[in-house]
């Protein structure tokens, strides 16, 4: 059985499609190592994977307030994202490096996110195959679509595909802890940044795998030899809904689902004020997720509310297949999960790349409506709200379903992992 190690620094939509490939491969009975932050050790080790702990937790750092100031408004807040940066990230990179380099050092294979630059260095060293495993897909040029760092909106085939030459740059303000870390620990000389960007030292190109499924790129003709499209990483499997929320679902309509995960709406209050209006003009009731306080301050009377739920959270592969549809900020984690389950995707995209995956659910017709941050309208939303009982709606979201259903993804990645070892 082989050792595979996957490193990890990212928020929970990077580290779950890496712990569902994690775990196929623990059941076949290889050996796992998953490095990433504290701040998912619990997730990790519940499965029973070996964790390493890794010095640089960027979902920490995302959850804390100068986390959220920097990624919710990174032009705004530019100098403290430079105090940032050089002060915090850089240091526990480099110590992050070294954790793990040794937690590598008997691996067979290495299985890396983009942001573990070094990854590959690592990997020549140890002359071992290495694969990079991004949530989203900002690698492998295509023509349909450009490097969603840089933009959402197409710029032609040609541009779409050089925007993607900005990834040899990726790692620039990284390099000179790559660096260290290479003459310290590798006993390897310096290199310049962003020369292991396409292929390691031999001249193969890196391998890709993206976790996520080819049914929201029908557009796209050819991803290249370099990228694999597994399927989605389901991790979450179905769980014990609430006593309150079985009690909502059973004494009313299908309820619409509100969830931002992690993330801050700017002016939550205003967006749910408007939301509660356009629930009483089509007459909808809905379960909203996550912190209560997010939605509502001492303003909102309980009458409102009469036909609202608030819980904390609730497992989506449960709840899902219960309710008339989602409104979430369109990351890839919650509209999968709603697609898997059928269920029709109203989006308010706050950042990073939310956009781009909201304009893919509406490219292949199961999006109902995609709210624009700021534009809160009660009449807007109603209409958005009606519109989830669209018939044509409704039939791509079977069709969707059906599609992911026999999708398996993560057991494809893991087969496709295998084969790397092979090659």
């Amino acid at each position: 059985m082989a050792h595979f190690c996957f490193m990890v620094l990212g928020s929970r939509g990077d580290v779950q499609p890496m712990l569902a490939v994690a775990l196929q491969l623990l059941q076949r009975g290889h050996q796992v190592t998953l490095c990433t932050g504290a701040s998912f050790e619990k997730m990790v080790s519940s499965k029973g994977i070996r964790f390493v702990e890794t010095s640089l937790d960027l979902m920490s750092l995302a959850d804390s307030d100068v986390g959220r100031k920097i990624f919710h408004a990174p032009v705004r807040h530019f100098n403290l994202a430079r105090k940032v940066m050089k002060e915090y990230i850089l240091p526990r990179f480099r110590k992050t490096l070294d954790q793990c380099y040794e937690a590598a050092k008997d691996a067979d294979i290495i299985i890396y996110h983009p942001k573990v630059f070094g990854a590959v260095d690592m990997a020549i060293h140890l002359n071992i195959p290495c694969v990079v495993m991004p949530a989203v897909p900002i690698l492998s040029p295509v023509k349909e679509f450009p490097n969603l760092g840089i933009t959402t909106r197409s710029l032609g085939s040609f541009f779409n595909k050089l925007s993607y030459k900005i990834n040899d740059w990726a790692e620039q303000s990284y390099i000179h802890e790559v660096n260290d870390f290479r003459q310290q620990s590798l006993n390897l000389p310096p290199r310049k940044a962003g020369l292991y960007a396409k292929a390691g030292a031999d001249g193969k190109l890196n391998r890709i795998l993206y976790p996520f499924s080819d049914l929201l790129f029908p557009d796209v003709s050819d991803w290249n030899s370099r990228a694999y499209l597994s399927g989605f990483c389901f991790l979450e499997q179905p769980g014990e809904l609430s006593p309150a929320v079985i009690d909502f679902l059973q004494k009313g309509t299908k309820p619409i689902v509100v969830s931002f995960g992690s993330v801050d709406l700017p002016d939550a209050d205003a967006f749910f004020r408007q939301f509660v209006l356009a629930l009483k003009q089509t007459g909808n009731r809905a379960i909203c997720i996550g912190r209560k306080e997010v939605f509502l301050n001492d303003n909102h009377k309980e009458e409102m509310l009469s036909e609202v739920l608030f819980v904390k959270e609730s497992p989506f592969l449960s709840l899902f297949p219960f309710v008339k549809g989602v409104v979430c900020h369109g990351g890839i984690g919650t509209g999968s999960s709603a697609l898997l389950c059928g269920v029709p995707l109203i989006t308010l995209p706050i950042s990073a790349d939310q956009p781009f995956w909201a304009k893919r659910y509406g490219l292949i017709g199961c999006l109902a409506g995609s709210i624009k941050i700021g534009h809160y309208r009660a009449e807007d939303i109603g209409n958005m709200l009606r519109e989830l009982d669209n018939d044509r709606l409704k039939e791509n979201l079977s069709k969707a379903s059906a599609y992911l259903k026999q999708e398996n993804g993560a057991s494809k990645a893991a087969d496709y992992l295998e084969r790397m070892l092979e090659s």
